[in-house]
Formats: structure tokens, C-alpha cells, sequence
């Protein structure tokens, strides 16, 4: 969602409660009803209606704490629904896969939306080993389609409500039938803390009651050669919010290993410089600073609510991870003030180009030119690996970080432990 859209659909819904007497009719009712015509009549609903995860919902949906759902092809329910589900944080060791793959139009780096995304995937055989299913893959069902008719139960932040859909649209990323199972996916290329539980319930119920095969519902977020599946089922088929993790892994694409030897190699062929006069990061997930650099390389420039819109951050995050990568240097912004936008760097133009493990060795040289990140990832390669506590990074940062009270110090030092654990899980993950 461009910063256009998401300016424009808080004024629009700024209209819509007014007009409606939204707030005032949800004092009386748990939940209400508007219609496409009435969202129509302000802006085109496709665009009022589709909040992925709860930091694209508008200002006053937020403040009111407020979900809506669509429950017919012309009618959508707004209420206090608990609609969105939480990714769980705990690490997963990675799988590393050799790419055994020649296709040029479907290498790694140049995967840049969640169709090919779920191609590659496809046929590496990722799918396979995640569900152990060995039996073959066809492809049956996706795209738009009509949800049939069915009630279910939804919490909200009171008591649960019982809402009625009937023959609202749903979109399937993919959907492939085996002779043990119906697997229905929904992909993402970037990262979010939650996502709307909808985008599976909705096809799961439609297609439970069309075929007598377990549908099997996989949710899988794409990002620098890394494949995160993550596969979910209803507890209780009629109540929405039943949904459980059944299990989660990670796999990741490598031309080649990483080994302790080959980053002490690094480290010491990797000149040190002096640290810029910038801000220190506050960016607490390397994972997602490479996956905005990702985002970046294929759409920019693009401006910061922008950015805030279509990654599912807060405000906050967003100032925090594009100073994170100007301090390494990947990011520029073009433009000031409300009409400044970002693009990657020239260097980080390159890097981005780069097969897979020659972007991580340019990112760890990025790392190791900085004298704070350069000490820590000596005394990391020192202990042979071990993880080392946030208390032993302040002591290592803090020579750099010299006015700072010890509580912020803590909070910078646990961006550096953050950041040091996506190259730890990568050496601690296994072959597969």
C-alpha cells in the first residue's frame, strides 16, 4: 500500500464513521455492517478493505481496536473481532539446501514476489520434506474466488459472535493436491509480526467442505534465500479463532557454507573504519534490515509511510531500520523533509545483485568494518561460536558508545546480539 493509499484510506474511513455513525452504532451492537456501495461512495473498497496485518489497519481502527471482515461479495462487518494472528519469535534452526536448480529465470536473487517465491519452492522440494508428503504435487486450485456459505465463531475483545459469510471473495496464492492431502498456501515476501487469520480460514472452510482429503494450510514468508513455512490448523473448524502452529521450519538456499574458519578468513582480509557519524542501530532484526534492502532494490525509491504501509511496521521501526542501513551504508534517501525517499546506495545496488552467498559476504564486510560490531564478532569466532550474553557485548561496544547511560547501552548491545544471531543460526543450522 503506497503512502497515497494509506493517507487516503484514513481520510476516507474519517468520512465513513462520520457519515455512518460508525462508533456510535457499535456502542449499541458488538458488530456492524457497511456496505461495498456505501465504502464506494468515498473510495474503491479493494483498497478501504485488504489490512494483511494490524499496522496497515487505519488510525481509527487501531484506536478503537477494530477488525473488519468481509461477509458477503457486497458486505463487510467491522467489530472489536481478534482477527489477526501472531507469528511466534522463537528461533527455528535453518536447513540449508544446495540449489540444484538451472533455471535462470528462477534464481534465488531475483525472487522478488510470492508466485515465484512458491515455484521455487515447489521444486526444490521443500514442500515435501516440510509436510513429508512423498507422494506428487499437482497443482489444482488458486487465485479468486467465492468463500460458499458458512457460519463460524470469532473472539472479540468481549464475548464471542457468530457471523454468517456467504459467497465472499477469497484469493489462494497456491494450492496443490497430493494423494494424501490438499495444501492451500498463502506467501509473503516480506517480514511481519502477525498477519490476518482470514486469509487461511476463509479457503480452509471453502475447500473442507468440497473435498474429503485433510486440507493442510502452509503460510510461507520469503526473504533473502530464506524460506520460513509455517503450517496451521483449526482446532475446531467452525471458530475462527481455534487456529493453532502445528509445526514451523526454516530453509535456506546456499551456493555455499559458512564455516567459523571462513569468517575468521574474512575478518582478517576486512579493513576497519572509523565509525560514522551517525546514529548506532536500534534495528533489533538483521533479517528484516536485508528484506526492507531486498524490497528496496526491486521498488524504489519509496517514501517512509510507504515503507511503514507495506512491511507492516510502526513509525518507529521505520526510522529505526533505514538509519540501521545508512549506518552500513545501503541506504540514501533522495529528496528531504515529506517528500524524502529511499533507495539503496550504489554499493548497495551491487550487493543486491549479487548470487546469494556474495551478498552475505559483502553484508558481513559491511559488519566487520565497524569497529563496535568488528570486536564483538572476534570475541564471538574466539569462543568458537559460543553465544555470547548481552552483558559481555556492552563491555565490547561500549569504548564507542561512550555517553551513554547503561540502559541504553543494554538496549544497543541487544541489536548487536540480535544481529549476530542470523549469522549464529546459520552455522548451527544443518544440511539438508
Amino acid at each position: 500500500m503506497s503512502n497515497v493509499e494509506g493517507s487516503k484510506n484514513d481520510r476516507a474511513w474519517e468520512r465513513l464513521f462520520t457519515t455512518h455513525t460508525l462508533l456510535e452504532r457499535l456502542r449499541e451492537a458488538p458488530c456492524i455492517e457497511i456496505s461495498a456501495t456505501e465504502i464506494n461512495a468515498v473510495r474503491e473498497a479493494r483498497l478501504m478493505t485488504k489490512f494483511d496485518h494490524t499496522t496497515q489497519l487505519p488510525e481509527l481502527f487501531r484506536a478503537h481496536h477494530l477488525a473488519i471482515l468481509p461477509t458477503s461479495r457486497g458486505t463487510y462487518t467491522i467489530g472489536r473481532f481478534l482477527a489477526y494472528q501472531r507469528f511466534d519469535t522463537s528461533r527455528i534452526p535453518i536447513l540449508h539446501i544446495k540449489p540444484t536448480l538451472s533455471l535462470e529465470s528462477l534464481r534465488p536473487e531475483l525472487v522478488s514476489n510470492e508466485s515465484s517465491a512458491i515455484l521455487l519452492a515447489l521444486h526444490l522440494g521443500i514442500f515435501k520434506h516440510f509436510t513429508g508428503d512423498t507422494t506428487p504435487f499437482y497443482a489444482s486450485v488458486g487465485g479468486r474466488m467465492g468463500t460458499g456459505r458458512f457460519a463460524f465463531e470469532i473472539a472479540t475483545r468481549s464475548e464471542p459472535l457468530r457471523l454468517q459469510v456467504e459467497n465472499a471473495q477469497v484469493e489462494i496464492d497456491a494450492g496443490y493436491e497430493s494423494a494424501q492431502a490438499l495444501y492451500l498456501i498463502e506467501a509473503k515476501n516480506h517480514l511481519a509480526d502477525d498477519f490476518i487469520v482470514r486469509q487461511l480460514y476463509y479457503p480452509y472452510r471453502l475447500w473442507q467442505a468440497r473435498v474429503k482429503k485433510p486440507v493442510r494450510l502452509i503460510y510461507l514468508t520469503y526473504s533473502d534465500g530464506t524460506f520460513h513455512l509455517r503450517e496451521y490448523r483449526f482446532l475446531a473448524p467452525e471458530v475462527y479463532s481455534s487456529i493453532a502452529l502445528v509445526r514451523s521450519q526454516r530453509y535456506r538456499i546456499d551456493d555455499e557454507a559458512f564455516s567459523l574458519s571462513s569468517l575468521r578468513s574474512l575478518l582478517a582480509s576486512t579493513p576497519v573504519e572509523a565509525e560514522p557519524h551517525l546514529p548506532f542501530p536500534q534495528a533489533d532484526s538483521f533479517e528484516r534490515l536485508i528484506n526492507l534492502c531486498e524490497i528496496l532494490y526491486s521498488q524504489a525509491p519509496i517514501d517512509k509511510p510507504s515503507i511503514t504501509q507495506r512491511y507492516g511496521f510502526v513509525t518507529r521501526q521505520t526510522d529505526y531500520y533505514l538509519a540501521a542501513g545508512r549506518y552500513l551504508g545501503l541506504i540514501e534517501e533522495v529528496g528531504i523533509g515529506r517528500s524524502g525517499r529511499f533507495r539503496l546506495t550504489q554499493r548497495g545496488q551491487w550487493i543486491f545483485s549479487q548470487p546469494l552467498y556474495g551478498r552475505h559476504i559483502a553484508l558481513l564486510e559491511k559488519l566487520f568494518v565497524h569497529p563496535p560490531f568488528r570486536a564483538v564478532c572476534e570475541a564471538y569466532l574466539a569462543g568458537e561460536g559460543k553465544p555470547l550474553a548481552t552483558e559481555q557485548v556492552m563491555a565490547l561496544v561500549a569504548p564507542w558508545l561512550p555517553r551513554l547511560s547503561e540502559s541504553t547501552l543494554r538496549r544497543r548491545a541487544a541489536t548487536v546480539v540480535a544481529w549476530l544471531g542470523w549469522l549464529r543460526y546459520d552455522l548451527e543450522g544443518a544440511v539438508l
